[in-house]
């Protein structure tokens, strides 16, 4: 497992690339690599509102630039969200619209079960990427939403989802033994392991600057956020329940992601 390894030119991945309706804020700078490596992408509702700001106020500049038309293979939602004439222009120069109007879900939530539900996603795609900027509105209660779409993924496909929030990656460890390759050089100097759904009985790590030794990780007791990395490059986790773990990107990073051709 290696979290960064999306935001390497060199390195080949088959991922989705599905962008959340929120201002991209410091996530933009990671969206060009993503997009020129994505097999396909998805802008779920709003989030092709700021897409269109974005790079469609000079298409011919942009496109100069970046070698890239920004133009999202789909389009899924309730269309709450998304200006008619974006959705219009973005129809119009080749985005597929996928309606999902089913109000029992979240249009994340909708926008995933449609990329994992694909007939061929076995052969297609090995992961999904999500981009995620900073809620402006500050919502909590979204933040819930979200972990809640992930543990829902993970019931309908075995396919890794990694959720990119602002300058960090997180994705599901589910139960068993995991290593994860943190050498790629675009790691933060933080990263985290949270029980998501029940508490963790018996969480054993080695790679971080603090290990545990068949712990327990509850809220209301011990979670492990704000852990670091120990310089090793590898970090082992045995956990008996699903954790989310998470690892800062470095803030300082801005060209590689802007380079035009790799």
């Amino acid at each position: 497992m290696e979290p960064l390894q999306f935001l390497l030119p060199e390195k080949y991945q088959k991922f989705a690339l599905l962008i959340l309706n929120c201002p991209f804020g410091k996530v933009k700078k990671f969206l060009p690599i993503l997009w020129r490596k994505a097999v396909f992408t998805v802008c779920v509702d709003g989030a092709a509102n700021h897409l269109h700001t974005h790079f469609f106020s000079d298409i011919d500049s942009v496109f100069s630039e970046y070698e890239l038309d920004f133009v999202p293979d789909f389009i899924t939602g309730d269309f709450d969200s998304i200006n008619k004439h974006v959705l219009e222009d973005l129809s119009a120069r080749g985005s597929q619209i996928i309606e999902t109007p089913d109000q029992d879900h979240t249009d994340f939530t909708k926008a995933l079960k449609f990329v994992l539900s694909r007939s061929n996603i076995d052969s297609l795609l090995d992961s999904v990427v999500v981009l995620c900027g900073l809620p402006t509105e500050s919502r909590f209660d979204q933040v819930f939403a979200n972990l809640n779409t992930l543990m829902i993924a993970s019931k309908i496909s075995d396919k890794p989802v990694w959720f990119i929030y602002g300058e960090s990656m997180s994705v599901l460890i589910q139960p068993g033994k995991h290593t994860i390759n943190v050498q790629s050089g675009l790691e933060g100097d933080w990263c985290s392991l949270v029980p998501i759904g029940r508490p963790c009985t018996d969480v054993t790590t080695s790679g971080l600057k603090w290990n545990l030794e068949h712990s327990t990780l509850e809220f209301g007791s011990l979670i492990s956020t704000s852990n670091m990395l120990d310089g090793t490059g590898l970090v082992n986790i045995e956990t008996n329940e699903t954790l989310l773990w998470t690892i800062g990107i470095k803030s300082c990073l801005e060209s590689p992601f802007w380079a035009p051709s790799y």
